[in-house]
């Protein structure tokens, strides 16, 4: 995809679950979602079925935990989303 977005969570996986559903339903083409969250947070994306990269990471630092995130981008362009966003 041309845009790779990165969503970084640690133990609010409701959250991340409802960013995740509004990401799904935005209409941008040919981007990824990589997933980066505690490892029950990661496992509830997994048990979702959806088309994401799922990292677990587990340490109370969201710069690590998005430089993590970034070395699984594939696309040339970044975007981060917090787990509590609601994009439209």
């Amino acid at each position: 995809g041309a845009v790779s977005l990165i969503v970084v969570s640690r133990h609010r996986p409701r959250a991340l679950l409802r960013a995740l559903t509004a990401v799904a339903q935005m209409d941008h083409p040919g981007f990824e979602v990589i997933v980066v969250a505690d490892p029950a947070a990661a496992q509830a994306v997994r048990d979702t079925a959806r088309a994401v990269k799922c990292l677990d990471f587990d340490e109370p630092n969201i710069s690590s935990a998005r430089n993590a995130g970034l070395a699984l981008a594939a696309a040339p362009v970044v975007a981060f989303l917090d787990d509590d966003a609601v994009p439209e």
